[in-house]
């Protein structure tokens, strides 16, 4: 993996539930070449999101959000294909999305993520409690940590209740 190319994390954590927030991944090797080709640059970025993942000890089934930004043209469906063979049969959500430009003239795809960890049971977590006022996030340059809020914070939203449960009241 390439370090950041500019004053960034690749990635910021939050726990209970514990979400997994990637920085913009580019089509770049570790050794910071850049291949012209937008599709290898695609299988570069997500092969650059996988490496987060297992960082943090999650895997591609863990992704609940995808965003892929595209400059100029692409084969749209080599990169149905390749989306394909790294999701498997993972669905999460996806937009896809064509820009003027990115950091610098040699790239052509840059792919954000959020994933998230879940139960053992399958279901997000709930995030503090029940009854509990809504979570705040405190971050730090590389993590970001779930704290209950102070009397004064009251007015943070309500994260939404965990499937299959009602909201909090």
């Amino acid at each position: 993996m390439h370090p950041p190319i500019a004053g960034f994390h690749h990635q910021a954590e939050v726990s209970s539930p514990r979400w997994l927030v990637l920085s913009g991944q580019f089509g770049i090797r570790p050794g910071g070449h850049v291949p012209d080709d937008s599709i290898e640059q695609l299988v570069i970025a997500l092969d650059n999101v996988r490496w987060n993942l297992f960082a943090a000890g999650l895997q591609v089934k863990d992704v609940v959000k995808l965003t892929i930004y595209l400059v100029g043209d692409i084969d749209m469906d080599r990169l149905r294909a390749e989306l394909a063979r790294w999701l498997v049969r993972h669905k999460p959500t996806l937009t896809i999305l064509f820009v003027a430009g990115l950091v610098g003239p040699s790239f052509r795809v840059q792919v954000d993520a959020f994933a998230v960890q879940l139960n053992h049971q399958g279901r997000l977590r709930t995030p503090i409690g029940r009854g509990d006022a809504a979570a705040r996030v405190e971050a730090t340059p590389a993590r970001c940590t779930i704290r209950r809020p102070s009397a004064a914070n009251r007015r943070c939203p309500r994260p939404p209740p965990p499937a299959g449960q009602g909201a909090h009241r």
